[in-house]
């Protein structure tokens, strides 16, 4: 209640009396009319008209007044009654919104006092840090003020903006008492005391964090150090296949740069990836990239290109592959990602000085389908990854490709080479010829910090091994013969080397009477297939992988061929009528291959 409001002192009557008032009336009405009831006879003898109704009248009016009296007090009462209720409610309901409204102001109060506790811990640590964090001199010292000791310490390295990596001593009675795996245990500049160890390639395939069934890409490791107590872990990098764009690999010979390109292409072929790949060092067993990843031979769309002819067929090829997919056209690779794999760069970039034009010309269009790579068609499933011993313009070439390279990756190299990718500061460009093989600061398309980072080694045998347990590439069949030099009906692109790779469909044709067997297509087959603007190389590659799949139902056949869900969808309707004619196909080769033997026998 509102302290304004006035004290109802009013106390009304019991209910009771007004009830006994209207009791009494009727009692008195009642024996009114027993009188006149029992004398009525003499009554009307005696007296006159007019006394008579009188006399009936006062009878009937004296305990009608009671009644009425009664009664009216008795509804007054219990109107008050119910008036004093509705009061009481509303005074209720009053108090518990001032009850209410009190509730919220403390809750508020409550709120603001958490924040401003929060705020003064936010500034009492960045105070903290603040008194923590002290400049190194010039010979790469430095003292450090300890928040849970509350002392000085004393700390002494080579490496201003990365003091972690450098041989830091925190306290002199310091040891390490982890149980963390380790290295051999031999000095080095860039790692405390060598206690940090990466995960090979055969380790992660073990343990399952790489191999058959990933969904994501490990491309390397990041090493993080803890400002408080200066220890080092490492975290994984992964993340989408797309998500590395095209990728410029910088560093120095046997900096790890090989054994770093083989780990992420090994994982991109589970990945459901195909490959181009330039690789001038073909022939080198040890430096070759293409050699190194010879059990995924099956991957390569063509084979790795050496030579100048082979750079041109390849760079052809790739390059309508691309212009197909940016002007959506169906090309045999669709649903597969497609990486284009460019090692020794400087190497091939320096053919642009040549006297042969059309040499120059070849490797000027090199650079700008490089450049392209990282510019226009990582949305498509298409990305470059490029490795160089050199970052200069320079050594590169006309055409700078280097800003489209989303992501960089520096590894052991020449101060003045790691300088000019522009990337790091002037402390790292000088440690960076320190650093182990696998080791390098990498700068990925999606943040804008670059982070240390280290790849574990990777063997020729460890690759061997992960394709072993993949399925069959989609561009070879599965019962190809290793010694064949064209690849059955069906394959798309001839993967030995002795083969010469055509712009997009190999039709392998044999003859049984002088007609063609093998990828023919029935007149019929082939007028749809023009009516509905399919290649006829997207149709065979489908014959080729529904042949593989003979003897499955056909949703899993659709789910695997297509991609697509039995369903009423637009996309299932578009696979049956492919699936249609690929399977009028397949019974028109069976025909044929009928036929021949009856012919031979």
């Amino acid at each position: 209640m509102h302290d304004d409001q006035e004290l109802d002192t009013y106390q009304p009557p019991s209910p009771a009396g007004a009830f006994l008032q209207i009791m009494l009336g009727v009692i008195f009405l009642l024996l009114m009319i027993v009188g006149l009831v029992a004398g009525w006879g003499t009554f009307l003898k005696a007296a006159p008209i007019l006394v008579q109704i009188l006399a009936v009248l006062v009878a009937i009016a004296g305990p009608g007044a009671v009644i009425a009296k009664g009664g009216k007090s008795l509804y007054l009462d219990v109107q008050h009654m119910r008036a004093v209720h509705i009061r009481v409610r509303m005074d209720e309901a009053q108090l518990q919104a001032l009850e209410d409204a009190r509730w919220r102001e403390n809750h508020k109060a409550e709120a603001e006092a958490e924040r401003i506790r929060a705020e003064a811990e936010r500034i009492r640590a960045e105070a903290e840090k603040v008194l923590s964090s002290v400049e190194w001199d010039d010979q790469g010292n430095a003292a450090r003020w300890d928040p849970q000791t509350r002392r000085m310490i004393q700390l002494q390295g080579q490496m201003r903006e990365h003091p972690s990596l450098s041989s830091l001593h925190y306290r002199n009675d310091y040891r390490d008492t982890s149980t963390r795996v380790s290295e051999e245990q031999q000095p080095h500049p860039l790692l405390t005391t060598g206690e940090l160890r990466i995960p090979t390639f055969s380790e992660s395939l073990a343990t399952g964090e790489i191999g058959p069934g990933q969904r994501d890409m490990l491309f390397c490791y990041e090493i993080i150090v803890d400002d408080a107590s200066g220890q080092v872990s490492i975290s994984p990098i992964r993340g989408a296949i797309g998500e590395q764009h095209t990728q410029l690999v910088v560093a120095g010979s046997q900096s790890g740069k090989t054994t770093y390109m083989a780990n992420n292409m090994g994982q991109a072929a589970i990945l459901r990836s195909l490959f181009y790949i330039i690789d001038p060092h073909r022939n080198h067993p040890e430096k070759s990239i293409a050699a190194k990843m010879g059990a995924f031979k099956d991957w390569f769309i063509v084979p790795p290109a050496m030579t100048h002819d082979e750079i041109r067929r390849l760079l052809a090829h790739a390059t309508r592959v691309r212009d197909d997919r940016i002007a959506g056209k169906p090309t045999p690779y669709d649903g597969y990602h497609i990486m284009v794999v460019v090692d020794e760069v400087p190497a091939l970039m320096a053919n642009q000085r040549s006297s042969d034009k059309q040499l120059r010309q070849l490797y000027l269009n090199l650079a700008l389908f490089m450049q392209s790579l990282g510019i226009q068609t990582a949305k498509f499933g298409m990305t470059g990854l490029f490795a160089s011993q050199f970052a200069t313009k320079e050594q590169l070439g006309e055409i700078d490709f280097r800003d489209a390279c989303m992501s960089q990756l520096i590894m052991r190299l020449h101060p003045t080479q790691a300088q000019a990718m522009r990337i790091l500061g002037p402390d790292a460009v000088r440690e960076i010829p320190k650093f182990r093989p696998g080791h390098g600061f990498l700068l990925l398309s999606d943040s804008t910090e670059v982070r240390r980072v280290a790849s574990g080694n990777v063997t020729a045998q460890d690759l061997a091994y992960l394709a072993h347990l993949l399925p069959p590439s989609p561009l070879a069949k599965l019962g190809a013969k290793a010694g064949r030099k064209q690849i059955e009906s069906g394959t798309i692109i001839p993967i030995r080397d002795d083969v010469e790779p055509p712009l997009f469909a190999a039709e392998s044709r044999s003859n049984v009477g002088g007609k063609p067997v093998g990828n023919d297509i029935p007149d019929a087959v082939q007028a749809k297939l023009d009516g509905l603007g399919i290649p006829e190389s997207s149709i065979m590659l489908k014959v080729d992988r529904v042949t593989e799949l003979l003897g499955h139902n056909k949703g899993d056949i659709m789910r695997a061929v297509w991609n697509v869900t039995p369903g009423r969808s637009k996309a299932y309707e578009d696979a049956e009528v492919e699936y249609a004619l690929v399977m009028e196909i397949i019974k028109h080769h069976q025909a044929h291959v009928r036929m021949g033997r009856q012919a031979q026998g």
